[in-house]
């Protein structure tokens, strides 16, 4: 097969690869968003399923441009030794320090440190109870427990809120089972989890002025 050929299926797939990064980055955003986990799924893949999905296409675009710019090297060290021309090393030293700008950037997540944003990520809610007598737990505002993964027992344990008050809040039935989590009723009956939290505080704010009466 003819180079230009060549190119021409490496350009191509790296466009599609673009493409499919992008698909799936307004998917993991829109369509299953922060909160959903493992409670909703497409095609029988779960949120962190599609992650997982959306990694590997970025592995794939990074090979793919790694190819592209081996079929290109020749032309990279015909520009890098040809002769220098008027504003040339003011254009060189620009692209050097963009370049380092940007491998600065990329690498800062990786080289940042690990922050625990709350001491209930990551723990299992149906310990909840036992973990709020772990050091510095139970002085945490009480909406700030309340995650998408929860169930609506978990909620009222956790808040000390009655869940029938919350969806009386939402406009939901009060019929629905105290099992059922947060996530999936976010989705169908589209209300956001700050919704929930917002409607706790206001609960345990009335609730401690009438108790100061």
């Amino acid at each position: 097969m003819k180079r230009q050929g060549v190119n021409f299926i490496v350009d191509a797939f790296a466009l599609a690869g673009l493409v499919f990064l992008m698909a799936t980055g307004l998917f993991l955003r829109f369509i299953l968003p922060p909160g959903s986990g493992k409670n909703l799924s497409v095609w029988g893949i779960t949120r962190h399923e599609w992650g997982d999905v959306h990694f590997y296409i970025a592995v794939f675009i990074v090979a793919i441009l790694s190819i592209h710019l081996a079929l290109h090297w020749r032309w990279v060290i015909c520009a890098i030794q040809n002769k220098p021309r008027e504003g040339s090393g003011v254009r060189v030293a620009w692209g050097v320090a963009g370049l380092f700008v940007l491998l600065l950037i990329s690498a800062a997540p990786f080289l940042s440190p690990i922050e625990k944003t709350s001491p209930s990520n990551g723990v299992d809610h149906n310990n909840q109870l036992d973990l709020k007598s772990h050091s510095g737990y139970d002085k945490l505002p009480a909406t700030q427990t309340v995650r998408g993964s929860m169930t609506l027992a978990e909620v009222e344990q956790s808040t000390n809120v009655p869940i029938n008050h919350i969806l009386k809040e939402l406009g939901i039935r009060d019929d629905i089972s105290q099992n059922e989590k947060l996530g999936p009723l976010r989705q169908q009956y589209g209300f956001q989890v700050e919704t929930v939290r917002q409607i706790i505080k206001n609960y345990l704010q009335n609730s401690g002025e009438t108790s100061k009466r």
